[in-house]
């Protein structure tokens, strides 16, 4: 899963170019911290690869440690950053599609921690 969550920041960075080429910098903030949840991921593999022979606990146990903590922290700061979208209707909308994304990937990167 490294591949894919290197190819979804690359996706989410070039979204957030596009926002801020369209003059819509709320937008490009408030979509942001769907780059949490797969860097995360990407760090708890690095972890895992570096120091993987010396951690005592279950290496599972680690990544989905590390992954449950990258969710938590993508869905407060969602919270945070959509407050700067002036129009409710368009906030909501964008914290519903950010935050389903958002538990989707972590629950499929989750599904595969063990693999």
């Amino acid at each position: 899963m490294v591949t894919e969550c290197w190819a979804i920041v690359i996706v989410i960075l070039a979204m957030c170019y596009i926002f801020l080429r369209a003059r819509k910098p709320e937008y490009s903030i408030g979509i942001l911290p769907l780059i949490l949840v797969p860097l995360s991921h990407l760090l708890g593999t690095g972890i895992l690869y570096w120091f993987g022979d010396h951690i005592t606990l279950d290496h599972s146990l680690v990544g989905i440690g590390i992954d449950v903590t990258g969710l938590v922290i993508t869905c407060v700061l969602l919270g945070f950053a959509v407050q700067a979208i002036k129009s409710r209707k368009q906030r909501n909308a964008l914290l519903v599609c950010c935050t389903g994304f958002t538990l989707i990937l972590a629950w499929v990167l989750l599904l595969n921690v063990g693999k």
